[in-house]
């Protein structure tokens, strides 16, 4: 299995870049290491945040459905943790701190090591704060995941090719 410095050399650099393997949504149209949802009402632009390509993943040894898979699950427990909470405890589980955790851990557990998920999540903040993005707006995914018919990877991939709308 290939290393993240390996397969993707320009995360090293100290700017945002555009390759086939890592860049802007538009450009890869690949998964973004923290869950996109939760910034869609925020001035985020997620045609031009920034993403890991499928195939990345896989040279990786990562199967992209299993990431989304782990940042579903990972949010669904953020979720219920903070309705276990009083209602004016509940915000504070919905911070950039917490959905950084939840990045971290989600690309180790789709099998990503803990150094590059690093790497991953700290291009992706540079990203969203090079947006104008502070906090996240909302904890995303839920038990969304479980529910569909398909498997995510599925999903997207039928979405990047235009048949889901």
């Amino acid at each position: 299995m290939a290393t993240l410095k390996e397969v993707v050399p320009e995360l090293w650099g100290k700017e945002i870049f555009n390759t086939s393997k890592a860049g802007s949504f538009m450009t890869v149209r690949g998964v973004f290491p923290m869950a996109k949802n939760a910034f869609l009402a925020t001035s985020f632009e997620h045609r031009e945040g920034f993403t890991v390509s499928l195939d990345t993943l896989e040279e990786l040894g990562i199967k992209p459905d299993e990431l989304l898979i782990a940042q579903c699950r990972r949010f669904s427990e953020l979720a219920a943790e903070a309705l276990s909470k009083p209602k004016k405890k509940q915000g504070e589980y919905n911070s950039m701190e917490r959905h950084v955790k939840v990045g971290l851990q989600s690309l180790v557990d789709a099998g990503l090591p803990l150094e590059d998920a690093k790497v991953l999540v700290s291009v992706s903040l540079q990203d969203l704060h090079g947006q104008g993005v502070r906090e996240p707006s909302c904890i995303p995914c839920s038990y969304a995941c479980y529910r569909r018919e398909t498997s995510p990877l599925t999903w997207l991939r039928s979405l990047l090719s235009g048949v889901v709308k």
